[in-house]
This record gives C-alpha cells, structure tokens and sequence, in this order.
C-alpha cells in the first residue's frame, strides 16, 4: 500500500512495496490484509467480489473484509454503517499469526522527496526498542547501494527499529515494524525528508520545529490494508507545545482531527522520549490499535497503526 503526504510538491510515502507479486498466491502469502487480494501489474489489489478460502489455503481468511454484502441490508443497516461494519470487522475477529519460522529478508528502498532519485550510502541498523540510541545494533550499519537499496534479515516477531542517517544531508529517520515482519518484503519504501523540508512543514503549522524536538508520521490501515479515513490519532500525555496535523487532498494540515483518504497523520514538536499513540475510528467509534514508538531530537519517526483483531 503507497500512501503520501505531499509538501511544495514533493510526496513523503512509507510502507509500500514496489513489486508485491507475480501470482495470486503471492498476495495470500503476504498476509490477512491481502487473502481476497488478486495480483494486477505486480501490486496486490482487493477482489470485487471474495470467498473466503478454506483449510491450508486460507491465508488468514478471518481477517479478510468482503464489499458490503445484500444480507446486511437487508438486516436493516443503512449503507454507511454496513460500510463501517465491512471497513472495520476484523476487529471483532480472532488475530490471525503467520507459522513461517523467519528470519524475513527485508528491503528498504530509500528515495528523495523533491527529487525521487534513489539516495545511496545512507548508512541503515537494526535497533532493539529499548536501545534509544541504538548503541548495540541487532544488525548493520550498513550502507544503502546506488540503487538506495539497504537488505536486513529480520527475526520473527522484532518490535524494534530500523534507523537511517546521513550527516547533515538528510533528517535522520526511524522506521519501527508494525505489526512485526511475518513474511519478505521485496522492497519498504521509505522517503527521505531534509531538515528544509521539515523546516517548512512545520512554519506551515505556526510551530517552527525546535531542534531539541522530534516528530512523526503515522500511516493509518483500515481491514483491508488500505489507507483508513475518518481516524483520529490520539497520543497520550503529548507535551502541549506539540501540533496534530493530518494529510487532506495531499496536503499536511493542522487543521483536520482525523485521517482523510491519504490515511496519514503524525505529531511535530515532539519532546524525545517514548510516545504512546493509539487510533480511533471515529464512525463506529472503535479503537483501532495502540503503539509505542521512540522520539528523537532532531529525527523523525516512520509508523503504522493497522487492526489486528481481539
């Protein structure tokens, strides 16, 4: 799934693949968010019409979110709430767990914003969660190639990070898993800001980012894996001098409450520490998901917010 958030005509997108697939059963094996998923151009897409699969092929059918269905009208919900209930059922259903054992093999394609070209020698670890300065690295640095390209395999169930820098050329960057890697991944996708970029952002928002702050990006996924609209980020205890904005018609905003088509929001101004942030599905009034990410002076924090089911 691609989702951006656009500024002076640049795109900052994160989590997406670039090739998904070559086969159907390549988008099963990618996981709940993707059972009633066929392969179109190498991209995983919904089915219009799904049967949930059975036995060993089911691929986390549980999880999988099906259009809205005749039956439920005629049970009496009004399209809107059929819709939700559709959007948003797999909270209600068993959380689905892959069985490959891992490690996954992991690729991260670090790319500009103004300029889309691949960025190279980025240099790329793998941290625990608890290492805030991520002085012992599970893996790496390792240095991104020509083609931005940097390759990690990842164990089962890692709930840490992956942390990128490059001198004063780029704002550095941690990416944190969510859910945990449970298969390969032929390339995350992940743009790169600059401090003129973040510098610009937050002037637009009347909070100019102090350099002791941090801030972040939080993409938002409905059932189906797909950008979730109508989302609000709430994060707890979040110092008083930091600014929600969400992503509306490509552009960041202080002004929205909840997430629009995009599926993107995020805090600036964040004070360094951890931060505790959670979704709230606003038509259903559901809780999506709650998350615990790190905040670094001067960086900026790459996460995601998905359903995963009771």
């Amino acid at each position: 799934m691609v989702g951006a958030l656009c500024l002076s005509g640049c795109s900052l997108a994160v989590n997406a693949d670039r090739v998904q697939c070559s086969t159907d059963a390549d988008c099963v094996k990618r996981g709940s968010a993707f059972a009633s998923s066929t392969c179109v151009e190498s991209v995983c897409q919904e089915s219009k019409v799904s049967t949930p699969p059975h036995g060993d092929d089911a691929g986390g059918a549980d999880h999988a979110v099906l259009p809205v269905t005749s039956a439920k009208m005629d049970a009496g919900l009004d399209p809107d709430a059929a819709l939700a209930q559709e959007m948003w059922g797999c909270l209600d259903k068993p959380k689905v767990t892959s069985t490959a054992p891992g490690p996954f093999h992991i690729t991260f394609h670090l790319a500009g914003i103004v300029d889309p070209a691949p960025i190279a020698n980025v240099s790329a670890k793998v941290c625990k969660k608890l290492d805030v300065q991520c002085t012992s690295p599970s893996d790496g640095p390792k240095l991104s190639n020509d083609t931005g390209d940097v390759s990690f395999d990842i164990d089962k169930g890692f709930t840490g990070y992956v942390s990128f820098a490059k001198g004063t050329d780029i704002t550095p960057g941690l990416y944190f898993f969510n859910p945990p890697p449970d298969h390969d991944m032929d390339a995350v996708a992940v743009q790169i800001v600059t401090p003129g970029i973040v510098s610009a952002l937050t002037a637009s928002f009347m909070s100019p980012q102090k350099d002791a702050n941090g801030l972040t990006l939080i993409n938002v996924a409905d059932c189906d894996g797909k950008a979730a609209t109508g989302v609000s980020l709430v994060a707890d205890g979040i110092d008083p001098g930091s600014v929600e904005f969400y992503s509306v018609g490509g552009l960041p905003t202080a002004a929205a409450t909840e997430t629009a088509t995009e599926g993107f929001g995020g805090f600036v101004n964040v004070p360094p520490g951890p931060l505790t942030v959670k979704g709230v599905v606003n038509g259903p009034k559901r809780e999506l998901q709650t998350i615990s990410i790190l905040i670094n002076a001067g960086s900026i924090t790459y996460a995601k917010l998905v359903p995963l089911g009771r």
